[in-house]
């Protein structure tokens, strides 16, 4: 089932690069990814339902790159603005890698409210990650500031990137950029501390979560994720006894979020360079979704 849906998504995709969301249409995706009708039917009740499933691929695959780099600093200073840097490269990467950049420009000529709205909520999430790293470099005494400081940031780089395209006409270094930016932010943050200047603050925090509605992840879809893999690797046995022992963590009675965090560690990283690896950051992604959700 995960294949055939990711092929669906994956044709969807092509044929909306291609040739735009509004004149692609159900049948067109159906002739490319070769299903019938009730097949498509199965996974999406729309095309912008399967628009929205491309970008979620990616927002996933960027949170996965950024657990995965975390999880090989281990031991190492991970509140440097240079492991930010590379945590915040990750999405300009993704969206090349993933060749998303179009599939946005689609949305926002679609004109389509609830696309937008979507695309806005999940801006705000990023919005909500980086202002929290922000007090994870600068401390706790950046807070009331960290928002207003995500909006400099954000701005700062886009209109870096645009001057360059402009002026430079060449390709660019997105994390010589962010370093850039980021740099400025020493001098900034500190002024903000000592005057006490606020312009958004809380008013982007609570905006933020007023706006932005995440689907909880259960248990109970995880267990049938990992039954789903679990059926995929038989061969395998390093990686399937740690299939095994979170599926077994997550039909206990009782969660132990230590060992499944331990779990899930271990778990990523057996499936490294392996033909399961796609599959297996999937699993550990929407796992990591779950343990994040469950300390808040």
């Amino acid at each position: 089932m995960y294949e055939r849906k990711r092929n669906v998504v994956n044709a969807a995709q092509r044929l909306f690069i291609e040739k735009g969301f509004q004149n692609t249409s159900i049948q067109d995706i159906l002739e490319e990814a070769k299903i019938s009708k009730g097949t498509f039917y199965n996974y999406f009740n729309s095309k912008r339902e399967c628009l929205i499933a491309i970008i979620e691929n990616g927002l996933e695959e960027v949170k996965n790159r950024r657990r995965k780099l975390l999880i090989s600093q281990e031991g190492q200073d991970i509140n440097s603005p240079d492991f930010l840097v590379e945590q915040m490269a990750i999405t300009s990467q993704v969206n090349r890698d993933e060749n998303l950049i179009p599939i946005y420009e689609a949305i926002f000529q679609s004109g389509d409210p609830d696309l937008q709205q979507f695309v806005t909520q999940n801006y705000l999430l990023e919005m909500d990650w980086l202002a929290s790293r922000i007090v994870d470099i600068y401390g706790e005494e950046a807070k009331p500031y960290s928002y207003d400081c995500t909006i400099l940031i954000h701005g700062m780089q886009k209109q870096m990137i645009t001057a360059w395209r402009i002026i430079r006409k060449e390709p660019f270094d997105i994390k010589e950029i962010i370093r850039y930016v980021l740099k400025r932010m020493d001098v900034i943050v500190k002024q903000l501390i000592e005057q006490n200047d606020i312009f958004l603050g809380n008013h982007a925090k609570e905006f933020s979560s007023k706006e932005v509605g995440q689907k909880k992840v259960t248990e109970e879809q995880i267990v049938t994720r990992l039954k789903e893999f679990l059926n995929d690797i038989n061969e395998f046995q390093a990686g399937k006894e740690y299939c095994e022992a979170l599926l077994n963590e997550f039909q206990s009675p009782k969660l132990k979020m230590y060992v499944i965090e331990a779990l899930v560690i271990s778990f990523t990283k057996v499936f490294d360079k392996t033909v399961f690896e796609k599959r297996a950051t999937d699993v550990s992604g929407l796992i990591w979704s779950f343990i994040e959700e469950n300390r808040k």
